[in-house]
């Protein structure tokens, strides 16, 4: 049996146009149940069974720490010294700056590929064309994505030099001063300081070999989680389709076998029908009403 795709949303209600009163009814309302019910069915049988809830939840956590990786990791490797002695505040700014960024980026991607999604459910066509080539339709999302942020980075580019430098001009010595007393503060913190005086017997005592590793692996801390969320995504919708397959077999199999055992169970009714008697008379009462009436 083929199976053309899996429902994208797991349905609310699953209408059979019968109404189950009984063991037999339900049979009955199973065996005339037609093939999209029995994908519905087979559907919501998989995100159980898979616990597709407790992984879309771990691909959102992976996807999220993505642009908070990067983040760090720019921060990090960051060595300019513009407000403070010890660069604090610099490295801060640097973080969330970075981060934002790729989270906007993010953004942007998931908005793209649910405008992708929306027109395929609504036009025939497009989701024709998605089944058919599912590598192209991604390529060309994907592309769109591209596209979207460059714009959006060049869009802001220009509000931030028609406005940005005005509020600049403007605020210049208070934003100034603002910036130079968060950073003596940072600079001056106990907490902040004790912490970077242990993180520096720590790091005396770590081979600089390791400590290239170190750097390296967070370097590409971005690209690793980044991989690790799309290896796990992928392998999670491979589970998921093999399982639905299985489950949709698995109910057509029952329906099929069911549906002959009811053609036996009404084949043995109509046998035992025709041996009686005066069920044969009925049938013959049936077919020609006037007979015997001739005058």
């Amino acid at each position: 049996m083929q199976i053309n795709a899996m429902a994208v949303n797991a349905p609310q209600t699953i209408t059979t146009g019968q109404n189950f009163k009984g063991k037999r009814d339900n049979i009955n309302a199973f065996i005339n149940l037609d093939d999209r019910s029995i994908q519905q069915i087979a559907y919501l049988k998989t995100i159980k069974s898979v616990d597709d809830r407790r992984h879309r939840k771990l691909d959102k956590k992976l996807m999220a720490a993505v642009p908070v990786a990067a983040g760090i990791a720019s921060a990090a490797f960051l060595k300019g010294k513009f407000f403070t002695n010890k660069g604090r505040l610099e490295k801060i700014m640097q973080f969330s700056g970075t981060t934002a960024k790729w989270f906007a980026a993010f953004g942007i991607i998931d908005l793209v590929f649910a405008a992708k999604n929306k027109v395929e459910q609504k036009s025939e066509k497009a989701q024709n064309f998605a089944k058919n080539n599912p590598l192209l339709s991604f390529a060309g999302a994907a592309a769109l994505s591209f596209l979207a942020i460059a714009g959006a980075k060049k869009g802001f580019g220009k509000v931030l030099n028609k406005y940005g430098v005005k509020i600049v001009d403007k605020y210049d010595e208070n934003i100034t001063k603002a910036l130079l007393k968060t950073g003596e503060l940072l600079d001056n913190n106990k907490i902040l300081n004790k912490i970077a005086k242990g993180k520096a017997k720590i790091s005396k005592k770590i081979p600089s070999a390791i400590k290239e590793f170190g750097k390296t692996l967070l370097s590409w801390s971005p690209v690793l989680i980044g991989t690790g969320a799309v290896i796990h995504s992928i392998d999670h919708n491979k589970t998921k389709m093999r399982t639905f397959a299985d489950n949709y077999n698995d109910l057509k199999t029952k329906q099929l076998n069911l549906a002959r055992k009811r053609n036996v169970e009404l084949s043995l009714q109509n046998d035992f029908f025709l041996t009686n008697p005066k069920n044969k008379e009925d049938l013959e009462l049936l077919k020609d009403p006037k007979k015997g009436l001739e005058v």
